[in-house]
């Protein structure tokens, strides 16, 4: 790693690689369907972080989804083994959210936030000492 970089990552299979040349904004848990379905688990661990600050190589492949809260979302993974990179919103945000598992060192993920808790898993333990929203994050 660059002394530009303060993480790095990459798909499963490799074709997909990223350095980021930040540290994130926040780092949160998402229990929405729609993440449960793309992670194929209980929830998504999400990294918020700049745009301009994330270098992707390789091509993602791109799937338009609408999320819990009615907003138009395109999901970014890699076309060849199916990992999940990315979520961004169709508003141009500023902002990405990149998936937390593709890190290369994911030692320092420690998740401040959950949101969706009302779509969590009954076994999925809401009291993690966390800031927790039912829904979205508040405007």
């Amino acid at each position: 790693m660059t002394t530009a970089e303060t993480a790095s990552g990459s798909c499963l299979c490799g074709r997909i690689t990223y350095a980021l040349a930040s540290t994130p904004l926040l780092t949160g848990i998402c229990h929405c369907t729609h993440c449960q379905k793309q992670s194929g688990s209980a929830f998504s661990v999400n990294l918020v972080v700049k745009r301009a600050d994330l270098a992707i190589s390789g091509e993602m492949a791109s799937f338009a989804d609408r999320g819990e809260s009615g907003a138009e979302i395109y999901r970014r993974f890699c076309a060849a083994c199916g990992s999940p990179i990315l979520t961004e919103s169709s508003n141009g945000s500023d902002i990405v959210f990149l998936k937390a598992g593709t890190l290369d060192d994911k030692r320092s993920i420690a998740p401040t936030i959950q949101i969706w808790c009302q779509s969590a898993q009954p076994w999925c333990s809401k009291t993690l000492e966390l800031e927790s929203f039912d829904r979205n994050l508040p405007s």
